[in-house]
């Protein structure tokens, strides 16, 4: 019984992530005024999302989440804001000029291109492949951490290596 007591006590003191990337970068989620995750999802991230829903004790399934409350888009990108801090998510080069001169966290579909210095954060499709899933906290200050699957567990052997 004690264990379960410690549990449920240090629970509130883990650090939950305001954003979530996955899938390459097609599976972007940020958490919204009420705490829960919102964002842009993929059908072939399901059971991505579907899994970190579970670790934060959401039970909504995977396809109720939807962009409402966090995130704004149009054609060429979304854009949201999370304790103060601007994610832009880039879907087409046709933004990315733009997108590189208001985001704090960059999320892009293309690769960079050199000139776009202003993002905490940029995460592209080579980093994405090389580093998997980024978990990011935003301090009350608007700092950024980043923590992702490579930093966590480690390069392994069938860890899809990105020349």
């Amino acid at each position: 019984m004690l264990p379960i007591a410690l549990g449920v006590a240090v629970a509130p003191l883990v650090e939950r992530p305001d954003v979530l990337i996955g899938d390459n970068g097609r599976l972007v989620v940020v958490r919204d005024g009420d705490g829960k995750f919102s964002g842009l999802t993929s059908r072939f991230s399901n059971y991505e999302l579907s899994q970190w829903l579970v670790r934060d004790g959401d039970s909504r399934e995977a396809w109720e989440v939807g962009i409402e409350g966090a995130l704004s888009c149009d054609q060429v990108d979304c854009v949201g804001r999370v304790k103060g801090v601007v994610i832009a998510i880039t879907r087409r080069a046709a933004s990315l000029q733009e997108d590189c001169l208001r985001a704090d966290i960059l999320v892009m579909r293309v690769e960079v291109r050199p000139g776009c210095d202003k993002p905490g954060l940029i995460v592209d499709p080579v980093r994405s492949s090389r580093q998997g899933t980024l978990a990011i906290l935003i301090g009350d200050d608007g700092s950024i951490d980043s923590t992702s699957v490579t930093d966590f567990q480690g390069q392994r052997l069938w860890s899809r290596q990105v020349r």
